[in-house]
């Protein structure tokens, strides 16, 4: 048991107020009471920047076999940007495992996604060997968390007070000084994927300041660089408030590649998040970012966008309908009173257990199919047949019967099974015959194998393969020397050699060669020297090319080809 501050908060998580993850055959969670009675060193349970530090420190002093903290990055005023990683082999970066990012308080005010990413930590390392969930993730994942994206924001927002959410001064951005008597960047308008698009701002008074320049900013640069050092599959950014569930896009009203993955998945998590903190706007909207509005430089964007990984954020308690004491003055809806803390907590954990469950295969979660050829091309000649070997993996959420097609050059037999079944999880391979008609015409053909689930033709997944048919005559100059394609060549005596090759099907008949060398102008190339090799030396003379300005004298060697 960690000894944490803390005084009337000591509380127990209990299993029928949490997880509902049975979908993933795992059983609900309990919580192991994660504090202790004693005096807290702050005034509330929420953490300004110096009780955050000070808490991951104990963290990783009391599970360093499970914790590794570490800076990723300072901020204008040289403040650390703390990460934490929470694994069974905490020093070995393990490529089986999938790894995982949460953050909180890119922007100053919400305070509460650092909360519930704080006790995210907690509620793993507490639990770990005591409770399947979390003891699963510990020895299955690669969990990161980065509570405070913004220290320095953070810091200026609480003032005084630190901690108290009745003390704050409403501050959004970072605190990055723009040299024109404001301050601070919106640092989630400050990522680089699509940065100064859709409701981009250059106003630096504004609260959605995007920055002088995409990633200009530490925080930014700093998230930036970690997430290129890593493999993350999924990344919950927190935010308040609103309780929503955002993925990408944010800059644009098009869906994503990976919509159909994204948006299942939003709707997951949404499932999965309770209600105790009473909200009458209860359950979080999932929805496209740009259904919000629309938004340029998100980090949800960029790590989507660049790397790939399935990005959303959470927009935390309260709902647009919600009201009360615990967010009316001297509270407001960015400061709620702290007593909806835990409960906030408590609703949201639940989320990113469901994004960290399906971190192995994402797939899991909705139908579908891949396809994977071997080979993938192949040279097929004339009145002949050549085989594919195509496994089909079913990494979708049930046993299927997918309908297999094909399409084709014209001319061209293609053979395969018309469907085939497989459970969820199965793999089978199967073989594409394609066989190419005699005297088809030499090129590179491809050719498209589908897979269609019958029992939702929306799932369906495409590969290709190539087949490559020779040409029945087939010369070709295969290497040349000292040639080289507008080379520059120095005065006297060069020795040129080539090889050519029959790269046909068919014993070729005697053929002219003919080998031209033309000088490079300032219009078009301008011949200098042709030789078809076979008729007799007349061409190997004095040949005046450059209006007598000089004159350029080509010598053959007769011996090396008898003057034929």
């Amino acid at each position: 048991m960690i000894s944490m501050r803390f005084s009337r908060w000591a509380f127990a998580l209990s299993v029928g107020l949490l997880l509902i993850v049975s979908s993933f055959g795992l059983p609900a969670s309990i919580f192991a009471e994660p504090v202790q009675e004693e005096t807290k060193a702050g005034n509330t349970i929420y953490h300004d920047y110096g009780e955050l530090t000070a808490d991951l420190q104990a963290i990783e002093f009391a599970y360093p076999l499970l914790t590794k903290l570490e800076s990723i990055g300072q901020t204008w005023e040289g403040r650390e940007i703390w990460a934490m990683k929470i694994s069974d082999n905490v020093d070995i970066e393990e490529p089986d495992e999938p790894e995982l990012f949460f953050n909180g308080c890119h922007h100053a005010r919400e305070w509460l996604t650092v909360e519930v990413c704080y006790w995210f930590i907690i509620y793993l390392v507490e639990n770990y060997t005591s409770d399947p969930t979390a003891t699963y993730l510990i020895e299955n994942r690669q969990i990161w968390v980065v509570p405070m994206v913004n220290p320095d924001g953070r810091e200026y927002d609480g003032g005084a007070q630190g901690d108290e959410p009745s003390s704050y001064q409403n501050w959004r951005k970072n605190r990055r000084n723009n040299g024109d008597g404001t301050f601070g960047v919106d640092l989630n308008r400050n990522y680089g994927y699509m940065w100064g698009v859709s409701g981009a701002c250059s106003d630096t008074s504004s609260e959605v300041y995007g920055g002088p320049s995409e990633f200009s900013e530490p925080e930014s640069q700093a998230c930036r660089d970690f997430a290129r050092n890593h493999s993350f599959v999924g990344s919950i950014s927190f935010h308040s408030h609103s309780m929503l569930i955002l993925w990408p896009w944010g800059w644009s009203f098009e869906e994503p590649p990976d919509n159909e993955v994204l948006s299942t998945l939003g709707v997951e998590m949404s499932n999965n998040i309770t209600n105790l903190a009473g909200s009458s706007s209860w359950p979080y909207t999932p929805e496209q970012a740009c259904g919000l509005y629309p938004t340029s430089g998100g980090d949800i964007d960029w790590l989507y966008g660049e790397l790939g990984i399935l990005a959303y954020v959470t927009e935390l308690y309260p709902g647009g309908s919600d009201g009360g004491a615990a967010i009316s003055a001297p509270y407001n809806r960015f400061h709620p009173r702290e007593d909806k803390v835990i409960p906030v907590v408590l609703d949201n954990i639940p989320g990113m257990v469901c994004m960290s469950m399906i971190a192995d295969n994402p797939n899991q979660i909705i139908d579908h199919i891949v396809l994977t050829p071997n080979p993938d091309s192949q040279l097929i000649n004339q009145d002949t047949t050549g085989y594919y070997m195509i496994t089909a993996h079913n990494d979708g959420k049930r046993t299927d019967t997918f309908d297999i097609t094909s399409s084709g050059p014209s001319g061209m037999t293609i053979n395969h099974p018309n469907a085939i079944n497989l459970l969820k999880g199965g793999s089978m391979n199967f073989t594409l015959d394609v066989t190419v008609p005699a005297f088809y015409i030499g090129g590179d053909y491809t050719i498209w194998i589908n897979a269609t689930s019958q029992t939702n033709p929306s799932c369906h997944y495409g590969t290709q393969v190539t087949v490559t048919v020779p040409f029945y005559y087939d010369t070709a100059i295969v290497s040349h020397s000292p040639f080289v394609e507008n080379g520059q060549y120095p005065q006297g005596s060069i020795d040129m050699t080539a090889e050519v090759m029959n790269l046909g099907q068919a014993d070729l008949d005697p053929f002219n060669l003919t080998c031209t060398i033309s000088q490079m102008g300032a219009s078009l190339p301008n011949p200098v020297f042709t030789e078809d090799f076979e008729t007799d030396l007349s061409q190997w003379t004095i040949h005046d090319h450059d209006q007598s300005q000089s004159s350029s004298e080509w010598k053959l060697d007769p011996a090396a080809h008898n003057g034929v």
